[in-house]
């Protein structure tokens, strides 16, 4: 057989320059449940450039980070690219252009660090805990029901 079969629920967690929020929250979802999911993360106009202060924090908690990059939305519009079940925009402009599959979108209005280096670190622990408790209570939801997940369907 020429590939492995993913059936955990794939979501791409979206904000403007894919530094802070939605590497925060790729990076919260994929150690609370990553049996159940994978998540990703993507902005409209990325930085190419993590936020030093945020990848800091991440890893005072213990967290991975190689593998975290700042990446464009238009990364997951391949054909090789993973298929989303769900899209969480962190109170950014998503793109006009739909990604494959129609997934779900939801909005979290959560709010960007402020870039002055006094409060950012304040507030990117803020931050953190604010998608920890959403990601929280997403990870317990019954999400394969409602997003009609074929459990049969190839990554």
């Amino acid at each position: 057989m020429g590939g492995t079969q993913d059936n955990r629920i794939k979501v791409l967690f979206f904000s403007a320059g894919n530094a802070v929020r939605s590497i925060l929250a790729e990076a919260i979802l994929n150690r609370i449940a990553p049996s159940r999911f994978r998540a990703f993360s993507a902005g409209s106009v990325p930085t190419f450039c993590l936020d030093p202060h945020a990848l800091g924090l991440l890893r005072d908690l213990g967290y991975p980070t190689a593998h975290l990059r700042s990446k464009s939305w238009t990364e997951f519009l391949g054909d090789g690219a993973p298929r989303m079940d769900l899209v969480v925009n962190l109170g950014s402009f998503l793109p006009l252009h739909p990604l494959p599959g129609a997934p779900l979108v939801v909005e979290w209005q959560i709010p960007a660090p402020a870039r002055c280096a006094l409060s950012f670190i304040t507030e990117a622990h803020a931050v953190y805990g604010q998608l920890e408790d959403r990601i929280t209570q997403l990870a317990v939801q019954p999400l394969r029901a409602l997003l009609q997940i074929d459990e049969t369907r190839a990554a």
